[in-house]
């Protein structure tokens, strides 16, 4: 039919844009989004309706979805971002790729979320978790989870870029929260 458009969503858990482009192969465009919507810091003072550096201050600590600011206790807005990491997150990313030690998942989340905008190196966190966990993940694992949190949009890879040899470096590399909650939570 001429002039119709069709867009496909899904859940992480279930179907990941790089598995719509695979199926659509040729026929489609795709269109990245996050999970949820970030308000940026201008809509968020909008509805905030304080003082700039008190919004600013709640900004930084609780994100920017948009329901935090339907949250008035700080532990009703904890609870809230406990509640949507543990499920929008970590299930999907537990449930879509079948992980089943969840707690080396969430100890290097943590680790992540302590250090965000360090150089990340999965064998150098590999070698950590041997020596300061006492728990063997081997570095392939980690690189793994970590494109596991990737296409969950949890986090975004910023890669390094060598100048004199006009090229990309594999790692290190940075990784940032997409949503600082989310960050503040883990």
């Amino acid at each position: 039919m001429p002039d119709v458009d069709m867009c496909v969503t899904g859940s992480n858990a279930r179907l990941l844009s790089k598995d719509v482009v695979t199926e659509l192969r040729g026929r489609g465009q795709e269109m990245a989004m996050a999970p949820l919507a970030p308000l940026s810091f201008s809509e968020f003072m909008s509805a905030y309706g304080g003082d700039k550096r008190d919004g600013y201050a709640e900004y930084a600590t609780y994100g920017e979805l948009p329901a935090v600011l339907s949250k008035k206790m700080t532990q009703e807005k904890a609870d809230y971002l406990s509640s949507l990491y543990d499920e929008l997150y970590i299930r999907d990313i537990v449930e879509r790729n079948g992980i089943r030690d969840t707690g080396n998942l969430e100890e290097l989340i943590d680790v992540l979320s302590s250090a965000i905008g360090s150089l990340v190196n999965p064998s150098k966190i590999s070698a950590t978790f041997r020596s300061e966990k006492d728990t063997t993940i081997a570095p392939e694992t980690v690189d793994r989870y970590l494109s596991h949190l990737e296409d969950a949009f949890l986090v975004s890879r910023a890669k390094r870029y060598d100048l004199k040899g006009r090229r990309y470096i594999g790692t290190p590399f940075k990784l940032y929260f997409s949503d600082l909650g989310c960050a503040t939570r883990a």
